[in-house]
């Protein structure tokens, strides 16, 4: 079988909409090797050069190899190099040059193109304006757009709205239901997420976007049991990606099992261990000296203390750290003694205290921690302590101060709220609705 050009283009088109970006580079490769210099599989390595490797420099050089610098890609790519060496005005000036000279059967596709970069760069506005060049406002193409420029502008009801009618057409896009579910883990409609998975899933079995998707918003209902059944999926057809271990063993965590959470987390960090300089690193050692704490493995969490300092150098949260550990451990002197150091330490600051009242409050020492978390609230001011007040108010039976806490907390802090008090509400509330809630307990 003879496979042109574009086949190899869309064989990594396919992988890319699946969220496997190794196999299309791959794809993209092979073509390479048959077709040398073409713009259509260069542009793909460019792009690569310029959002993946951040490299402008071998941007330029990959541009230079493209043999037909008619083809509109070599064009595309061109301004794209611009744009991340923040030559805007340059690239404005050569597209607007660029738009006199195309001919009318062009011109839709063109300005669609123009408008799909500007999008790439978060400059929507601009997006905005050339989109409302085009002549056939119908065009599969032209609502695509339109619901991408809304999910970056944060319109994620437009959004859905968007994708939803693009499905009434074309139910068997996995792009489609991938980019509906973003936009409804976006609004909190995790259920109608979890579904729009499904959908994709049902299509195509290892599409990792979907996966993804829909292991994170199992978790933020806290269905943790097909949560990490998700994750598990994902990991075996992504074995080089260490996230989908780490999270696992945060749902495992969640769910008290300690042991099993060591070994996804341990997976993740032998994983993760070829990127030194990857912050990953520094959040899979933490969540092992926590696991490792809880499990009173005194030693091995201490250690892992100190290779948290190394890829953090975060000298106060190490700190923090190790006072945990030895807190767990029962001796409380030694925890005081670094928990002091962490707030003496010139890098400190709110979260430094916080993370400490966090620690007494998982030993269950509910009082000391709700005189720090009133503390941080009231003299630091640091809003992110709201939720974790209330907390501490209602295990200690103090509902209206309870009441007055969570509702200032659902207004200041709801994504932090979700996440420390969302296990006490039924997952369909939004963090608007658990004031409401529990007052008309």
């Amino acid at each position: 079988m003879f496979l042109d050009v574009n086949d190899f283009a869309d064989i990594a088109d396919y992988y890319n909409q699946m969220g496997n970006s190794k196999e299309a580079m791959t794809a993209i490769n092979h073509g390479l090797e048959i077709f040398p210099g073409e713009a259509v599989l260069l542009s793909y390595i460019i792009r690569s050069d310029l959002h993946t490797d951040q490299d402008v420099q071998e941007a330029k050089k990959h541009l230079e190899m493209i043999n037909d610098t008619i083809d509109p890609e070599y064009f595309y790519c061109m301004i794209e190099i611009l744009l991340t060496e923040g030559k805007k005005d340059d690239a404005d000036e050569e597209i607007n040059k660029k738009y006199s000279e195309i001919e009318t059967v062009e011109h839709d596709d063109f300005v669609i193109d123009i408008a799909e970069i500007y999008t790439d760069y978060l400059f929507t506005s601009d997006a905005k304006d050339w989109l409302s060049k085009v002549f056939d406002k119908k065009s599969v193409d032209y609502k695509e757009l339109n619901g991408r420029i809304a999910m970056v502008e944060g319109d994620y009801n437009n959004c859905i709205q968007i994708y939803q009618q693009l499905l009434d057409e074309n139910p068997f896009s996995c792009e489609y239901w991938d980019n509906l579910a973003s936009a409804q883990m976006q609004t909190e409609q995790y259920y109608d997420a979890i579904a729009s998975c499904d959908y994709s899933l049902a299509i195509s079995p290892d599409n990792q976007i979907a996966l993804r998707n829909k292991a994170n918003a199992l978790y933020t209902t806290g269905d943790y049991e097909n949560a990490i059944a998700t994750y598990d999926a994902l990991a075996k057809i992504t074995p080089d990606d260490a996230i989908p271990h780490l999270s696992a063993g945060a749902a495992l965590m969640n769910m008290g099992d300690y042991s099993a959470a060591v070994v996804q987390l341990k997976d993740a960090e032998r994983i993760n261990s070829k990127n030194e300089d990857s912050p990953l690193n520094a959040d899979i050692t933490r969540e092992l000296v926590i696991a490792l704490s809880r499990l009173k493995k005194t030693d091995e969490a201490l250690a892992y203390s100190e290779k948290y300092k190394e890829f953090s150098n975060n000298i106060p949260e190490t700190n923090v750290l190790k006072g945990h550990v030895y807190l767990e451990a029962g001796d409380l002197d030694t925890a005081i003694a670094f928990f002091a150091k962490a707030v003496n330490d010139p890098m400190a600051d709110s979260n430094t205290t916080l993370r400490i009242a966090i620690s007494f409050y998982d030993i269950g020492e509910t009082e000391m921690a709700y005189e720090l978390f009133k503390e941080i609230c009231y003299k630091i001011g640091d809003e992110k302590a709201w939720p974790y007040l209330a907390l501490c108010a209602k295990d200690m039976g103090r509902r209206n101060e309870y009441l007055s806490c969570l509702k200032h907390a659902c207004e200041k802090v709801p994504d932090e709220t979700r996440l420390v008090l969302g296990d006490s509400f039924p997952v369909e509330l939004s963090v608007a609705e658990y004031y409401e809630y529990e007052r008309k307990k």
